[in-house]
């Protein structure tokens, strides 16, 4: 933030404190290097007793060897005067120098900041640089790309005591259907390794009661709703989106189509491309024509991108993927299956490699189409790792049963992660691991010139 001071080391009994002039520094992690995009920074250097400020380009400091140990707080320092390079001397008050010698205690910075903003005025006005983390889906902007995973909150009302839900991108309703369904017997979860599996059957009040109570909630609290949809049958699909297209405050539809087709013994629609386009063509001829229209593919097929194709082909906006993967638990000591149901959707951080395969594949194929990512993302390093993949936006999941505010949390890490690495626009790296790795320095680091023969080394 404008007039923070930073404490960090440089060398064996040298300390430097900081404060930048335009809240643009970042860093990669504990103990990396500061990385600064600042008009200027102030760095004062503690050497023999002294603290002398200097001013320095963004240039000179854009590896600047600084191991940053707190953003906020300063450490003891010995030390009555603030030498300025201007020749300058701000002699140090006696709260400021309570707060510079109390060998051992990290204090708040705010002395010193002062006596140092007296000898160095900084720009009258200082705007923050900030990630623009904007997202499409489809033709409707969101303020970032930081999404609920249905199923894993509800339609909200369980975050609300942790987060506010009209700071991510959107909610993603638990899939409703037409009618009120109980799923399955318990149990139906069962932890894995690095995951969980899931039989709970698509339980929920039915649309009736969503379009009552939860969605009506969700405008209230300014948040936007995406709402998923699950049927048995083509023509339940179909009326379930055109119930939600006469309803006020729809952001978008996504379609689960991760069920299976009664009419069609059982066969789930998202792994025959002609069942799953089926449902889609439905869909978008029931959904008025502002509402994008997403797809919810399974990644238990043997050709995802076709499954993709032909749900595009038929009217989808965007996709969604990818859904939870069909698994199964043993209990040893009971000798039976742990899930009532038998087998289980698995989700959780052991997916994840999975999923950037998926979009990989599919962002290759189908460049020009929104997707919206999911599966195993923990932080905000695992989703832009999604993002770099093909993901436009982010859906959080299993993770928040253990961490109910990890969607806010996930976004600033999100946020932080672009800014050391320094991104300026989060649009500009969805998908950039495609590009050959020329194209993804020159993006990362556009100052620098760029050798042709420049390789990646690979291991």
């Amino acid at each position: 933030m404008v007039g923070t001071t930073v404490v960090g080391t440089t060398a064996v009994g040298t300390t430097a404190v900081g404060m930048c002039a335009a809240a643009t520094c970042a860093r990669t992690g504990p103990g990396s290097a500061w990385r600064c995009r600042a008009a200027s920074l102030i760095v004062v250097t503690v050497n023999a007793g002294a603290l002398t400020v200097t001013t320095l380009t963004a240039v000179a400091v854009r590896e600047l060897p600084l191991t940053v140990r707190a953003w906020t707080l300063v450490a003891a320092v010995a030390a009555d005067a603030v030498t300025v390079s201007t020749r300058t001397t701000v002699t140090a008050t006696a709260a400021t120098r309570t707060a510079v010698t109390q060998t051992g205690s990290w204090l708040s910075g705010r002395a010193l900041t002062a006596a140092m903003a007296a000898a160095v005025a900084p720009p009258e006005e200082v705007t923050a640089m900030a990630v623009d983390l904007r997202a499409k889906l489809g033709q409707v902007e969101l303020p970032n790309p930081i999404m609920t995973a249905s199923g894993c909150a509800g339609a909200g009302r369980e975050l609300a005591q942790f987060i506010d839900v009209s700071k991510i991108g959107a909610i993603v309703t638990k899939s409703v259907m037409l009618s009120p369904r109980s799923g399955r017997p318990t149990p139906r979860m069962a932890e894995t390794p690095s995951g969980m599996l899931n039989s709970i059957g698509l339980q929920g009040p039915g649309i009736d009661a969503f379009l009552q109570r939860d969605l009506p909630w969700l405008l209230s609290r300014g948040a936007r709703a995406v709402v998923s949809i699950a049927g048995g049958t083509v023509a339940e699909y179909a009326d379930l989106a055109g119930r939600l297209s006469d309803a006020a405050g729809v952001t978008a539809i996504e379609v689960n189509i991760s069920c299976p087709n009664v009419e069609h013994r059982g066969q789930v629609f998202a792994c025959n491309p002609d069942s799953a386009a089926a449902v889609i063509d439905a869909v978008r001829a029931r959904t008025r024509y502002d509402i994008p229209v997403f797809a919810k593919l399974s990644p238990d097929v043997t050709d995802i991108v076709a499954v993709a194709k032909a749900c595009v082909s038929a009217g989808a906006d965007g996709l969604s993927m990818i859904n939870t993967l069909l698994g199964m638990v043993i209990d040893t000591d009971t000798m039976r299956p742990r899930l009532a149901g038998l087998t289980g959707g698995l989700s959780g951080p052991a997916i994840r490699p999975i999923a950037v395969r998926c979009i990989w594949q599919v962002r290759e194929a189908l460049p020009g189409v929104p997707i919206i990512g999911m599966g195993g993302v923990r932080t905000g390093r695992d989703a832009l790792e999604l993002i770099l993949a093909g993901a436009s936006m982010v859906s959080v999941g299993t993770t928040i049963f253990h961490d109910p505010s990890a969607c806010a949390r996930i976004l600033r890490e999100l946020e932080e992660e672009l800014i050391a690495r320094g991104v300026d626009r989060l649009s500009d790296i969805v998908g950039l691991a495609h590009q050959p790795p020329a194209v993804t320095a020159r993006t990362l680091y556009p100052n620098t010139r760029i050798s042709p023969s420049t390789r990646v080394r690979r291991s």
